[in-house]
């Protein structure tokens, strides 16, 4: 951010948001699958980033952060990391992922009785907070709560 903050004096939102997804937000998503953020501060500092970046638009500099986001048409980092961990599940159980390399990290549950979709999660256990924060016992719960559509890729897009 400092290089965009050096380069251009006044900045509009598409040159921004152009420079923030290709410059910027790369570095905040790096790796964020394996090392997952789980403690406030962590997450407040990785938070904070982007909220510092999104002031230097200076048409929007006055609002609250939220509201920088939805004129930027940006998600928090928050969102993105809990999307993109059910974008990783989706493609490790439908193949989609070398199978050498995601392995058997996520277990499918044997009840078939339930309401829910078929590929139904089932939870791992885990003793300590580091475990419970890992890829494969963090994704449980959200994954299990998607619709059977999501699950499936079943998408209908009206025009």
């Amino acid at each position: 951010m400092a290089a965009v903050r050096r380069t251009f004096t006044c900045i509009d939102f598409k040159s921004f948001c152009m420079l923030y997804k290709s410059l910027v937000r790369p570095h905040l998503k790096y790796g964020v699958t394996s090392w997952f953020p789980y403690k406030v501060k962590d997450i407040n500092a990785i938070e904070k980033v982007q909220k510092r970046a999104t002031e230097q638009v200076k048409q929007i500099s006055h609002l609250i952060y939220s509201e920088r986001l939805k004129r930027l048409d940006l998600p928090t980092l928050h969102y993105r990391r809990h999307r993109g961990d059910m974008i990783e599940v989706f493609k490790i159980l439908h193949g989609i992922n070398d199978s050498e390399v995601s392995g058997d990290i996520l277990k499918l549950s044997k009840n078939t009785a339930t309401k829910a979709h078929s590929l139904k999660l089932t939870t791992l256990p885990s003793r300590l907070e580091l475990r419970r924060n890992s890829f494969a016992v963090r994704v449980v719960k959200p994954w299990n709560s998607l619709p059977e559509e999501v699950v499936n890729g079943i998408y209908r897009q009206s025009f």
